[in-house]
């Protein structure tokens, strides 16, 4: 079966670079939204022209024909990230699929953990949510998709994972990563 068309999960697509926080009036707030409207609220913040991110993930599972289907799914179900004005806020929740507005008061701790996040999606690595903020070696990234970023290095299941948090909301991520290409942090 085709791969499903991926709904856009960050608008514009420079949103999580550090240039695109240079205007005063915006700033970063978390929708949490009511169960199963994430993408709704994606499309309805795209189509309004609004700035946001939502971390989309592919999700690959087996029909019962055998045959492999693709959707594409939020990372972390319910929460959408807005960087806009107060207007903007507004707006978000009369589309009526938010449940729960809290006010970001780092923005840029949260945009730089949205970005690398974003960027390992981006890359194509298979990106899965981390059941807690995992206790492990603070390490850097030395070469590969991921250079420049830090996370947690853990072993797991004779295989080696980056944990990347997403400290506003305590959740995370996490990516296979060969131990040679990190360095501690």
């Amino acid at each position: 079966m085709p791969i499903l068309k991926k709904d856009t999960d960050v608008n514009p697509p420079s949103l999580l670079d550090s240039r695109s926080l240079s205007f005063p009036s915006r700033r970063w707030f978390v929708l949490y939204t009511k169960p199963s409207q994430d993408k709704v609220l994606l499309r309805r913040l795209l189509s309004g022209g609004k700035s946001f991110c939502g971390l989309l993930v592919a999700n690959r599972s087996r029909m019962p024909a055998g045959r492999m289907k693709t959707t594409w799914e939020p990372l972390f179900p319910g929460y959408v990230f807005l960087h806009g004005t107060q207007e903007a806020r507004y707006d978000a929740v009369c589309t009526r699929c938010v449940q729960q507005v809290l006010d970001v008061f780092d923005g840029e701790s949260l945009r730089c953990d949205l970005k690398r996040i974003h960027d390992a999606i981006v890359n194509g690595l298979q990106v899965q949510r981390a059941e807690s903020i995992e206790k492990g070696q603070r390490v850097r990234v030395l070469a590969g998709p991921l250079r420049g970023h830090t996370g947690i290095l853990l072993f797991r299941k004779g295989e080696c994972r980056l944990v990347l948090s997403l400290s506003f909301i305590q959740q995370s991520a996490m990516v296979e990563i060969d131990s040679s290409l990190v360095e501690a942090a």
